[in-house]
């Protein structure tokens, strides 16, 4: 197996990363499959553990409980609880030693929580606005959701919100911030210091580059030059001070770039590419490691692989 995988590995270097115009290199290598398929999941790390949660197993089936927590050290997947709701498209997110689950399809304000110890969850208090297509960030105890989905059969302008909503975690409350000048779902979203960083997403009918910065101190926006490449993006990372960014599809073309934002600079740039083209996948990081878990094909179809992008320094 470790002849295998070491073979592997070198093709994927030599075709795919250091003979492109790239700025950062990160060195990809295929590790364990999950256990079962899955696209539109989470995923997060915390210690040596990467856990990968919800999502569809396939295009005919709904949103799953499920929880796969992948042993780095190991290179090994295990099953533990499963989450207490189904849900996909939603935020996902780790604080010391738990992980924090909310809203997501259908229309959830549902969150839980689980203690990475006991393998248990508890459910938060409902999130103030229902929605999905969603994602977040933490900084300190005060986890930010922005965005999201509000219905699919509504009007136009009534399916999307400016809304960011904030969830603190030892109050056990939620509160909100100043909204977004833009409606969007699926932004992405990233903090870098004291500023939260809100990247493009989608209107009611398509992807846009729009580029939005939320001051936490002075609690003011200010608009950014549009991302140089829109797409719909699986998720991002931030990783010394500077945002990774994992591009999805646009329209019905799969893409395989990592786009990267250097928020002192103002300035972006890429880097070596994932090995295969892939969307809807979980995207998470640990110590200078990129993960990616699971996705899709152009026509769903949901996907077992992993692999880990090594950033090199």
């Amino acid at each position: 197996m470790k002849v295998i995988t070491g073979i592997l590995t070198i093709l994927l270097f030599s075709s795919f990363g250091f003979g492109q115009n790239v700025e950062i290199l990160i060195k990809w290598t295929k590790l364990a499959d999950l256990p079962e398929a899955r696209r539109n999941l989470k995923a997060i790390s915390s210690g040596s553990q990467i856990f990968a949660l919800g999502g569809y197993a396939q295009p005919s089936e709904g949103p799953a409980k499920s929880h796969f927590v992948y042993d780095i050290k190991k290179d090994k997947w295990s099953v533990k609880s499963k989450m207490i709701t189904p849900r996909s498209n939603f935020v996902l997110i780790s604080a010391k030693d738990k992980i924090y689950a909310i809203g997501g399809d259908k229309f959830l304000d549902k969150g839980e929580c689980y203690d990475i110890n006991l393998d248990k969850w508890v459910k938060l208090p409902p999130m103030p606005t229902k929605r999905q297509h969603i994602f977040g960030d933490i900084s300190g105890e005060n986890i930010y959701i922005a965005g999201g989905l509000l219905c699919w059969k509504c009007k136009a302008e009534e399916q999307l919100t400016t809304k960011i909503e904030v969830y603190n975690i030892s109050k056990n409350k939620w509160s909100d911030i100043p909204d977004m000048p833009t409606p969007r779902q699926n932004p992405l979203v990233s903090i870098v210091g004291n500023f939260i960083y809100v990247i493009g997403g989608m209107d009611s009918t398509k992807i846009i580059s729009s580029f939005e910065v939320f001051d936490i101190q002075s609690q003011t926006w200010e608009k950014r030059a549009d991302i140089p490449e829109r797409g719909f993006f699986s998720g991002s990372v931030v990783y010394k001070n500077k945002i990774y960014i994992l591009d999805g599809a646009e329209k019905n073309e799969l893409k395989t770039d990592v786009l990267v934002y250097d928020p002192a600079k103002k300035k972006w740039t890429k880097a070596t590419p994932l090995p295969y083209p892939v969307k809807l996948a979980g995207f998470t990081l640990s110590e200078n490691k990129l993960y990616v878990v699971g996705g899709c094909d152009t026509d769903f179809k949901a996907y077992k692989s992993v692999f880990c992008g090594t950033i090199v320094d």
